[in-house]
């Protein structure tokens, strides 16, 4: 099953090239995903990195789904009117003291761009942890 995952979720190599080359920047070399956004379509893995003390440390994964590649989508621009791809999302993440957040949206267009939708839904289950003044606050 983990393999079955793995090959679902790691992008392709590069035409002609390693698996990093689909991340970098041709000009510079540095480390760059719009060049994988305007050549692939598929899914790209977003990692969520949380070091907030009110929620303790944790992570998550955001999974982006491009219909089309961008290059794609302008390459059936109609009198300059370039439809984007629509654009598929799930994130899911939590921390070490039981604050969990999942959701999924798209953005998404219907009759040649006629209608757009943007939309997402999510659920959050927050515990914050909290850390006065200090002393007595009072309250009594």
């Amino acid at each position: 099953m983990i393999v079955a995952l793995w090959s679902v979720l790691v992008p392709q190599p590069a035409r002609g090239g390693d698996f990093l080359e689909a991340f970098r920047d041709p000009e510079d070399g540095a480390v760059d995903a719009s060049q994988w956004l305007l050549e692939r379509r598929g899914f790209l893995p977003v990692p969520i990195v949380i070091t907030e003390p009110a929620v303790g440390y944790g992570g998550g994964v955001a999974l982006l789904f491009f219909e089309e590649s961008m290059r794609d989508a302008a390459g059936r621009a109609r009198d300059g009117h370039v439809t984007p791809p629509d654009i598929y999302a799930g994130v899911a993440a939590g921390t070490e003291n039981g604050t969990r957040f999942g959701g999924a949206g798209a953005m998404m267009t219907f009759r040649d761009d006629l209608w757009r939708y943007r939309g997402f839904i999510g659920r959050a289950d927050v515990n914050l942890d909290f850390y006065g003044v200090g002393g007595d606050l009072g309250t009594g």
